[in-house]
């Protein structure tokens, strides 16, 4: 991203599991970035160039190098780097490969600051960041029984209520309104000039 304008996902649960504290607008946070990718869009590419494209929602178009790897985490350099649990895939890739592909940028739930931060040649990932916005996103979950008789509920985005929030601040925040199933954030960042870390200050 050219401009440094950064949109990221933050899950609300992230916040009531303690894993950090609330965010506000205005205020420098610090955390990783976790790739996720909801298509299974993410794949072994010839590439030779890193870029990064918001598609929304924190939906990004990246083409990325893979520059640490146990078959099992990946490290992708699009510019930034972010990891990615990569065990469902069946692909197996090296160190100086290039991926493309949709992926969703969110905090770090948990995974990197707690563990992966430990593993043997992994990169600091942790960058500082300066949240401008943030958006608070309510959505309704509709519900469909499978032939195995499991309930299953399924995210549906063109019912999700938007509103810009300063804090989100357990209390004030954290409980959306019926018919609204759960919460999430999207966090307009900078990313600040400072080196990545390992861990957090705290």
């Amino acid at each position: 991203m050219e401009n440094n304008n950064w949109e990221i996902n933050l899950d609300q649960w992230v916040l009531s599991d303690g894993n950090y504290s609330d965010f506000e607008s205005g205020q420098p946070v610090q955390f990783a970035l976790e790739i996720t990718t909801p298509y299974h869009s993410l794949s072994l590419v010839n590439a030779s160039h890193r870029d990064c494209q918001l598609l929304g929602k924190a939906f990004y178009r990246v083409s990325g190098e893979i520059i640490y790897t146990n078959n099992s985490l990946w490290v992708i350099d699009f510019g930034l780097c972010g990891y990615y649990e990569a065990d469902t895939l069946a692909v197996q890739a090296e160190v100086g490969q290039w991926v493309s592909g949709e992926i969703k940028l969110g905090v770090d739930s948990f995974f990197y600051f707690r563990e992966y931060n430990r593993l043997v040649q992994v990169p600091p990932l942790i960058y500082t960041w300066q949240v401008n916005r943030i958006i608070r996103q309510n959505s309704f979950f509709t519900y469909h029984k499978e032939r195995s008789g499991l309930i299953v509920g399924t995210k549906d985005e063109t019912k999700a209520k938007l509103d810009e929030i300063e804090t989100t601040k357990k209390g004030m925040n954290e409980k959306p309104e019926p018919p609204y199933r759960t919460t999430n954030y999207y966090l307009y960042c900078n990313k600040l000039d400072s080196l990545p870390e390992y861990k957090k200050a705290r």
